[in-house]
């Protein structure tokens, strides 16, 4: 086997030169790792070609880097010193997006911070890749001479590296633990000494122009297109070494890396035996330590969790607040301490810079995001009534000849009712019940219509000045006795004045205040629950149709029974999710049966065992849990005859029973439950 080489420039001869065994072997190995390389790059390229719009200019990519691990073995060459290089260089990259990146935006913005110190590794990459005096630099110039060693390569970095602080060799320390012909280099995550034998003959291209050529000229297509023919220049030119290439692949890498967003997995290795449930404490904080996991978990922790431009932030949450929304005339920043004065959020929670607003606790964010939620709902309906006018107008466009003639034959009388309406309604806006007791002028038959038109006009008008001015808590207990109203209607007896006021056991009033509350962060604790939608004292109807007094604590995701004592949790919490239905009586008692999904037992309750009736809000809370949980609505039936079972267990169907309610005059407040000689409920209401 022989390898041609070109002499001189322009007057070029071909010299055939024999190769010996081993540069044979090499060459064929140099050929193969060639071949491997360009067939996984067409593989890619390939990919990324059928996955995407050759017209569009901009792709869009989700990609998952796997980076090397840190080698450090016995005897390390220059495979380790490249796949090293890359992980020093990855290690800044983190450094720079997460550390540096992070505490110099908040300097930017004008924000008072102690800085993190952390290990910066900038110093190593540019002691290996720096031009013209770095290591790779060093290691391609002495691949050019030809009376150059790997022993004359180490002199080399000894004369130039001698006194860096991230080098050493036993030149330059007369330590006889690094031998004669290695070199050591202080990297992030340790000391890796390594052998310089070897070095200069990886490094060089051994990939000949022969055999490209012959790649070039198969009978394979494929092959073909992986070695595309190179001009005169490509060919004389000298071939990059590996070191050069494998440094431009790397920061070829990093520059991808900053144009996208990337989020970080960090793999701990846990033991160096490669055995399951094994954790080495110095290994593992060994490698904490040098990723600079600890010094990114206290910048995070005295940062700040979000961050945002005022214009985003401000555009985004002004419709929660009356004073931003629809218009703002004021300057972005008095307009963003507007809806943050609006919603009461502590200073110590957010910080303005110069140009974004800082978050500091994610609840806050969560809060906003949750407001906006229910707002986009009342932001639609001022879309679509925009819209409506818009069709109405246009319809009204297409009939005006029509109208014009009403409106001339209607106008004498319309005139004088409509000036005698304004007349009444002058001083609307200052009256405070908003004209709700003006009495109307009596019009002509043939402006029945009109007034009706009108009188719906101020209804709207009033009842949107009424709402506006009810603060957050209002509005709510007013979306609530709307459900109620939806549900109940003239079903059942309800107080429709009444206040709901959803946790009772948490007022001054209940001498147990301070044993409830600590008992409710126990359970917050124990069940993942978070809010309390409704807590009271009921009676529950048990299996034998005796009465128990207990306490009910309705959460966002279930029903817990409680004993009225110590509050804790009396055997388990009943999902809202598995509710089938809920039953109630048309008298005017306060019995509610939730029916429940086999085979969990149904739940008989009175709730008025203290104060007034709380069915209506209970109902409520239930059904609407059950809709924001479910998305569907919860089926609530009115019968003075109610099928229930409240013994149904594990192994156990259970019996039905069936709840009669009958009305009692005699009763003057509360109800009376009794079984009858067949074993039926009868249960006497007021």
């Amino acid at each position: 086997m022989s390898r041609s080489i070109t002499t001189a420039k322009h007057r070029s001869s071909i010299i055939r030169v024999q190769l010996d065994y081993p540069q044979a072997i090499f060459s064929r190995d140099a050929l193969a790792k060639s071949l491997y390389e360009r067939l996984f790059n067409w593989i890619v390229d390939t990919i990324n070609l059928n996955i995407n719009d050759p017209k569009e200019k901009d792709w869009l990519k989700i990609g998952v880097l796997d980076i090397y691990g840190f080698e450090i073995f016995q005897n390390n060459s220059f495979e380790q010193f490249c796949i090293n290089l890359c992980n020093e260089k990855l290690q800044q990259l983190f450094i720079e997006l997460t550390l540096k990146s992070e505490q110099e935006e908040y300097v930017k913005e004008g924000i008072e911070w102690t800085p993190v110190k952390y290990f910066d590794n900038k110093t190593i990459c540019d002691l290996i890749e720096k031009k013209p005096i770095g290591v790779i630099s060093l290691l391609d110039e002495a691949c050019l001479l030809a009376k150059s060693t790997d022993i004359s390569f180490l002199d080399t970095l000894n004369k130039n590296f001698g006194t860096h602080a991230h080098y050493a060799s036993y030149h330059s320390t007369k330590n006889r633990s690094i031998g004669d012909t290695h070199f050591t280099l202080k990297h992030y995550a340790g000391d890796v000494t390594y052998n310089v034998v070897g070095f200069l003959e990886k490094n060089k291209d051994t990939l000949f122009q022969d055999l490209k050529y012959a790649m070039t000229t198969s009978s394979i297509t494929l092959v073909q297109n992986l070695f595309p023919k190179e001009d005169s220049n490509a060919q004389n030119k000298r071939p990059t070494t590996a070191g050069t290439q494998f440094r431009t692949a790397v920061n070829d890498l990093v520059q991808t890396l900053l144009a996208c967003s990337p989020h970080y997995i960090r793999c701990i290795k846990s033991n160096d035996e490669k055995k399951s449930g094994v954790l080495t404490d110095d290994r593992v904080r060994h490698q904490i330590r040098y990723l600079g996991l600890l010094e990114n978990v206290r910048v995070r922790r005295a940062g700040f969790a979000n961050r945002q431009t005022f214009q985003r932030f401000f555009h985004r949450y002004k419709m929660l607040c009356k004073e931003t929304w629809p218009s703002w005339n004021g300057d972005l920043v008095s307009g963003i301490k507007k809806i943050l004065a609006t919603h009461k959020i502590q200073a110590d929670q957010f910080r303005l810079g110069k140009t974004k607003i800082f978050i500091r606790d994610p609840k806050t964010l969560f809060y906003f995001e949750e407001k906006r939620e229910v707002a986009l709902p009342r932001i639609a309906i001022i879309i679509q009534t925009a819209i409506r006018g818009y069709m109405a107008r246009n319809r009204f466009a297409e009939k005006k000849a029509a109208i014009y003639i009403l409106w001339f034959y209607r106008k004498s009388k319309f005139g004088r009712w409509f000036t005698s309406v304004l007349s009444v309604f002058k001083s609307v806006a200052s009256d405070p019940q908003l004209g709700k007791n003006y009495k109307w002028p009596v019009p002509p038959k043939v402006l029945l219509m009109g007034q009706a038109n009108l009188q719906k006009i101020h209804a709207r008008w009033r009842a949107h000045k009424m709402i506006k001015g009810l603060s957050e808590d209002m509005l709510s207990l007013m979306r609530q006795k709307v459900i109620v109203l939806e549900i109940f209607g003239r079903s059942k007896p309800w107080d429709v004045k009444r206040k709901f006021e959803g946790d009772y056991l948490e007022k001054d009033s209940n001498p147990l205040k301070e044993k409830y509350v600590s008992s409710m962060q126990q359970l917050f604790q124990k069940y993942g629950d978070t809010q309390i939608n409704f807590a009271d004292y009921i009676n529950k109807v048990n299996r034998k149709c005796k009465l128990d007094k207990r306490a009910i604590v309705v959460t966002e995701k279930n029903i817990y029974k409680n004993d009225p004592k110590n509050y804790k949790v009396k055997k388990y919490g009943y999902p809202i999710v598995e509710c089938k239905s809920i039953s109630v009586s048309t008298q005017k008692d306060t019995y509610v049966v939730v029916h429940a999904t086999e085979p969990k037992r149904d739940i008989i309750i009175d709730l008025a065992v203290e104060g007034p009736e709380k069915v209506s809000e209970f109902v409520c809370v239930i059904v609407d849990e059950y809709k924001r949980l479910t998305g569907q609505k919860l089926k609530v039936t009115f019968s003075d005859r109610i099928t229930y079972n409240n013994s149904r267990d594990k192994g156990s169907a259970g019996k039905d029973h069936i709840l009669t309610f009958q009305a009692d005059p005699k009763l003057q407040k509360g109800c009376s439950l009794k079984k009858d000689k067949e074993g039926a409920v009868v249960l006497f209401a007021p």
